[in-house]
């Protein structure tokens, strides 16, 4: 499964993150740290969210001394300061990033139909003697229970209350019989 995996992906939605914080609410609809399977980048991700949430700067000395205060560790024996830096000097845009997001997002989702997948057959394989509605209302359990929720991310959020005061106006003024 590991060409379901991008940990230069996961770094290019770090950088952007870092560069553009005001993303970080719609990035956040659909982000999670499982997208990140990096140990590293996953810590690191939890931690600028937990910097964004508190509405707290973040500047690379905050965030390595909050990542070393973890014990967390660059698997490649960088230094997490040195590391941390280079996600700072970014020239990635406000769209890269949210691609970056959305491709890591997808990446998850077809990691999780994989191991979806794989305990469906051995479900399979080993009730095969049921009979086939028993079979077939297994697997759609296991399925429905795991696999996890995917967002459209065409979608625009849209302001359903934008009309509301004038609607509501119209109805006083004009009342159904």
């Amino acid at each position: 499964m590991s060409e379901l995996i991008s940990l230069e992906m996961e770094k290019h939605c770090l950088k952007g993150l870092l560069k553009y914080p005001n993303l970080f609410p719609d990035l956040d609809v659909f982000l999670s740290e499982q997208d990140f399977t990096n140990k590293f980048h996953r810590t690191t991700y939890l931690t600028i969210k937990n910097f964004l949430l508190k509405n707290q700067k973040i500047d690379s000395v905050l965030l390595s001394n909050a990542i070393q205060n973890l014990n967390i560790t660059h698997n490649e024996d960088i230094p997490v300061y040195d590391y941390i830096e280079t996600l700072f000097g970014s020239n990635i845009s406000e769209e890269a990033t949210k691609e970056s997001a959305k491709e890591l997002v997808k990446l998850r989702v077809l990691r999780d139909i994989m191991a979806n997948s794989k305990e469906e057959f051995n479900f399979v394989k080993k009730n095969r003697d049921k009979p086939l509605i028993e079979i077939i209302e297994g697997v759609d359990r296991i399925h429905n229970s795991k696999i996890k929720s995917i967002v459209s991310f065409n979608n625009e959020v849209k302001d359903i209350f934008s009309n509301l005061e004038k609607t509501i106006e119209d109805i006083g003024n004009n009342p159904p019989d």
